[in-house]
C-alpha cells in the first residue's frame, strides 16, 4: 500500500474522488447525534458499491453531542464505486429503517496526468491527498491565506488545499 485517499462523506453536492489502486481510502463523517458505535456497520465493498451505516439512539433527551467518525477500506480493485453512508436510528426495542445520508463517488484507477507532479499554480501534491487535507469538524465557507513561500491555502468548510505559487 502506497498511500491513503480521503473521502469526505459530509460534503453537500456529490463528490468524485480519485484513488490509486494501491491506496487505502479513509471515509469521514461528522455531525451531532447520540451515537451507538457498537451498532455501526463497517465499510464493506462489492463490485461497484461501498456501504457503511452509523447508528444513532432515539433516546437522546439533551442537545446531541458532536461526533467525528472515520473508517478505512481498501486498497480496492480498479473501478467506479458508489459510496453510500447510511444512518440508522435505534430505540430500546427495535431498529428503524436505515436512511441514505450523503452518497459520493470513488474512482479507483491510475491517477490522471494532472496529478503526476506539482507545478506552479497547481495543488501542492506533497500536502494531504492531492494537495487537500481534511481538518475535522467545522470551519468557514472559504478562507484564503498566502504563506511565506508564496503558496496559497484555501480553507473551505473542513477541507484545506495548498496551491503552489503561479509564474507571472
Amino acid at each position: 500500500m502506497s498511500g491513503l485517499a480521503y473521502l469526505d462523506m459530509d460534503a453537500g453536492p456529490p463528490l468524485i474522488i480519485q484513488a490509486a489502486p494501491d491506496e487505502a481510502v479513509r471515509l469521514y463523517a461528522s455531525g451531532s447525534a447520540c451515537r451507538l458505535p457498537e451498532r455501526d456497520s463497517a465499510p464493506q465493498a462489492t463490485s461497484d458499491t461501498i456501504e457503511f451505516t452509523l447508528a444513532r439512539s432515539a433516546g437522546c433527551f439533551a442537545t446531541p453531542p458532536g461526533f467525528y467518525w472515520s473508517g478505512d477500506i481498501g486498497p480496492l480493485p480498479v473501478g467506479t464505486y458508489s459510496v453510500n453512508h447510511y444512518t440508522q436510528v435505534f430505540d430500546e426495542s427495535s431498529a428503524r429503517p436505515r436512511v441514505l445520508t450523503h452518497p459520493q463517488t470513488l474512482v479507483v484507477g491510475p491517477r490522471p496526468p494532472e496529478f503526476a507532479s506539482s507545478a506552479a499554480g497547481s495543488p501542492d501534491l506533497s500536502y494531504g491527498t492531492n494537495g487537500a487535507a481534511r481538518l475535522g469538524v467545522g470551519g468557514y465557507p472559504l478562507t484564503l491565506m498566502r504563506q511565506s513561500d508564496g503558496a496559497v491555502l484555501y480553507w473551505a468548510g473542513s477541507s484545506l488545499t495548498r496551491v503552489l505559487p503561479g509564474r507571472r
